[in-house]
């Protein structure tokens, strides 16, 4: 289980010599009791009859190859977008919900002796057109320090092998600003490059891409800033 756990905190940021690199929020373990409810929206609202599946994962007394694996479970959605499942076996759980163009999932650790009472665990999906930060992640990130100081917005947005990640979105606000405040969004070229040009400040930049973990990045735009671009690790899995 502490193999489990550690694995799922690490935080895929690496620097290298030539640029900086985006902080990817690492996967978060939930503690619950074996009844368990899954909220899903889709777009914010409530998505009816999608399929949640739950995957027993390394870690758990259950099997050492989840990934080659079916869902231990699945669960379907109702007219409110609630999928409850009840007495699950004592285990580390990967819970996957996935429509045609969205993907989300969260890691669940279930136990009878959990304080909680039956669980409720939103899964929020956002299809390509519709995907940006929820409010949560904007309070997380204005939580954060200023961690880059360059001096133009630029860089590449890549996969954890240093691949492109052409189309993904980038959603830029001020730092401190109002949940609305959206400065820019652009999207990466073909060959993952993006470019936009910001005045001095500090700023919050989300990233996004289909199939991969959304990351942030707090930076400040200065001229005397490092002479160095931007690069955001995605990782691949999540939404």
């Amino acid at each position: 289980m502490k193999t489990f756990i550690a694995t799922l905190a690490l935080l895929l940021c690496a620097e290298t010599a030539a640029s900086h690199c985006v902080e990817v929020t690492p996967a978060v373990v939930q503690s619950t009791t074996p009844n368990v409810r899954i909220a899903v929206t889709l777009d914010g609202k409530p998505g009816e009859n999608v399929k949640v599946e739950f995957y027993l994962v390394p870690g758990s007394p259950f099997t050492p190859d989840y990934a080659v694996k079916p869902p231990y479970t699945i669960s379907t959605t109702n007219n409110l977008g609630i999928a409850s499942v009840s007495a699950l076996a004592e285990g580390s759980y990967h819970v996957v919900v996935k429509t045609d163009d969205a993907w989300a999932d969260l890691y669940l650790t279930v136990s009878s002796t959990a304080k909680t009472e039956a669980a409720v665990f939103p899964m929020n999906l956002w299809s390509e057109h519709a995907r940006h930060e929820t409010p949560r992640d904007r309070e997380l990130a204005e939580s954060k320090p200023v961690s880059q100081h360059v001096r133009r917005f630029e860089g590449m947005i890549v996969d954890p092998s240093g691949g492109p990640l052409p189309g993904a979105k980038i959603r830029v606000f001020p730092k401190g600003g109002t949940a609305d405040a959206v400065l820019l969004e652009i999207n990466a070229d073909a060959e993952g490059h993006f470019s936009a040009p910001l005045p001095p400040g500090i700023y919050i930049a989300f990233v996004f891409m289909r199939a991969f973990r959304s990351g942030v990045m707090v930076f400040e735009i200065k001229g005397t800033g490092e002479p160095k671009n931007l690069e955001a690790v995605l990782q691949v899995g999540g939404c």
